[in-house]
């Protein structure tokens, strides 16, 4: 795919144990971490977490995956990534009121999201959560696993995301793979060039005082 984004702004082991230094040695290999719950996850789950891996090597970026129970919310996320490195993030999936345009909000998952800032930084009128179905249409994903790995299924590039400013300083970031039974750490500088080869639009938002857009300077 073609990269299709613009910026505002400017682009400047087992669970708990030593983990930070262990991703920070081994960044030139893809490693897979306890993989006793891998067992746990059905085919359906394993299709999509190895359709998002094989992209990521074909696109020769390395990543470290943990499998672990279902963690459909932050807070049960947040019991097995407080281990893990990398800057950990919600991702929001909301439609305008027509609900001809979609939106996938990513922030660093301790800051707060104002909707009312978001829905003026966007002059689409209200906003509101896109369905389950709309979940499945253009990410092929369901609630509790939204990801923007879930682009690799938004062939048409329908999808618009709106990325929290401090992630584009982010070393490492994760993210579940299309599946909530598994979370995958990569590169920050890698993200992105996952997301040029996707080719969706995004733009970066500041969260400091709810949702804004970042001025260019």
């Amino acid at each position: 795919m073609e990269s299709n984004h613009f910026f505002i702004g400017n682009i400047e082991g087992n669970i708990g144990a030593n983990i930070n230094e262990n991703v920070e040695e081994k960044t030139q290999e893809n490693i897979e971490h306890s993989s006793e719950y891998k067992s746990g996850v059905d085919p359906d789950g394993l299709f999509k977490i190895e359709a998002v891996l094989d992209l990521l090597k074909d696109l020769k970026i390395f990543y470290q995956i943990w499998f672990h129970p279902p963690l459909p919310t932050i807070d049960a996320a947040m019991e097995y990534w407080k281990d893990l490195p990398g800057t950990h993030c919600k991702n929001l999936f909301f439609r305008n009121h027509k609900g001809n345009r979609h939106y996938l909000i990513i922030y660093e998952c301790s800051h707060i999201l104002d909707i009312h800032s978001l829905e003026r930084c966007l002059k689409e009128g209200k906003l509101s959560f896109a369905s389950d179905s709309r979940m499945q249409k253009y990410l092929g994903v369901s609630p509790g696993s939204v990801s923007p790995f879930g682009l690799i299924n938004d062939s048409e590039r329908h999808t618009r995301l709106f990325i929290d400013e401090t992630l584009r300083e982010a070393g490492q970031i994760s993210f579940h793979p299309n599946d909530n039974r598994a979370t995958v750490v990569i590169k920050g500088e890698d993200f992105f060039r996952f997301l040029d080869y996707c080719g969706n639009e995004y733009q970066f938002i500041s969260f400091v005082l709810g949702a804004i857009p970042v001025k260019s300077r």
